[in-house]
């Protein structure tokens, strides 16, 4: 009878200690806590603690090294145990990030990874480091651009020791894996759902970037501006672009409400906005403020995915490229990458998406 209940006492500390090691608090290579520091943790007695650890260790979850310590594998088969995906994005979020998070969660789950979330302010933040060693694969939202990663990281990330999946970013001219969406796509396809309206006046609001940088956004500004100066032939769009600066703990929403509050209604002289999520409220609030109705006064379209658009109001009209997608998509980096280490380093596209709404009229 008192075997049968140690049995089950040890059965469960092997659980728990492998639920420690599934969850990533125990990484691979790292360290377990002395034996004797474990009865407490567990409320198990030492020879409890002892008997677990040592039929992990036949079990290849664990291996002893003699005077150091016993350690967590770092070759655990992903037949025995879930591989762990580091989730790493910037530490100022953003729905978008949210919903990115979500999705990418919920896709590793579902095909046998256990995901863990990782935020960051800067390249060089530790984090960076801590998600590296402790994962067996990455999908990165860079928190600054690109251009600002150090060389050493560069290297790390471009050395297939593991696969990196950086979303957002052309990351293969680097040497890195990468998942984003097509350029120009959504504002191309925003202008010429405006130009079958009738909308010539379109004004682009958008967060400030750095010209040069070759990023989506820098592509996105240049295509809208050749369409502005080719639709009013003569005009400069200077006035119709919104180059918005979020300084740091300020919400986008408010800068563009502000700016456009400074502006006044008689200075308003576009019939149609384009522009994301993360400036879109604040646009709108505004607008309500000066007294104009979208889409009666001010048509709008958006870019970007968000799994709250549908409870806009009015609803409104939107070029997405699917977040899911991403997930799906870096996964199948992931896989691949495991697959063919040597392989060139890919980019993986999603293509964008029109969804109508009630924020556009026609004008003809």
């Amino acid at each position: 009878m008192n075997k049968s209940g140690s049995g089950k006492k040890v059965t469960m500390v092997k659980e728990a200690l492998l639920q420690q090691i599934r969850l990533n608090n125990f990484t691979r290579g790292s360290m377990l806590p002395p034996e004797r520091e474990l009865p407490e943790r567990f409320g198990a007695s030492y020879m409890t603690i002892r008997k677990a650890v040592s039929e992990l260790v036949s079990e290849n979850y664990l291996e002893r090294q003699p005077g150091v310590g016993t350690f967590v594998r770092k070759d655990i088969s992903r037949n025995k145990l879930n591989g762990v995906i580091g989730i790493l994005c910037p530490t100022w979020n953003s729905p978008e990030i949210s919903d990115l998070m979500i999705h990418a969660s919920y896709v590793a789950e579902q095909n046998g990874w256990h995901p863990k979330l990782f935020f960051c302010r800067f390249w060089e933040d530790k984090v960076m480091e801590d998600a590296w060693k402790s994962c067996d694969a990455l999908i990165v939202v860079p928190p600054v651009t690109v251009s600002m990663m150090p060389e050493y990281q560069k290297r790390l990330f471009s050395s297939y020791e593991k696969p990196v999946i950086f979303i957002g970013v052309l990351a293969n001219i680097l040497g890195i894996d990468s998942v984003l969406g097509t350029p120009v796509e959504s504002i191309k396809t925003a202008l010429d759902k405006f130009k079958e309206a009738g909308h010539r006046k379109v004004a682009y609001i958008m967060q400030e970037i750095n010209p040069g940088q070759g990023l989506p956004e820098e592509l996105e500004a240049s295509y809208w501006r050749e369409w502005y100066e080719k639709e009013n032939p003569g005009e400069k769009p200077d006035s119709m672009i919104y180059n918005v600066k979020v300084p740091p703990y300020i919400m986008p929403h408010q800068v563009i409400y502000d700016l456009l509050m400074k502006e006044g209604r008689n200075n308003i002289r576009f019939t149609g906005i384009v522009t994301n999520y993360s400036l879109v409220w604040g646009a709108m609030a505004a607008l309500h403020d000066l007294g104009m109705k979208v889409p009666d006064d001010i048509s709008i379209i958006t870019m970007g995915d968000r799994q709250e658009a549908c409870f806009y109001r009015p609803m409104i009209n939107c070029v997405y490229k699917s977040l899911r997608e991403h997930a799906e998509k870096a996964l199948q980096a992931i896989e691949f990458r495991l697959k063919n280490p040597q392989a060139p380093p890919q980019c993986l596209l999603v293509e964008s998406q029109y969804r109508a709404g009630d924020s556009l009229k026609k004008l003809i």
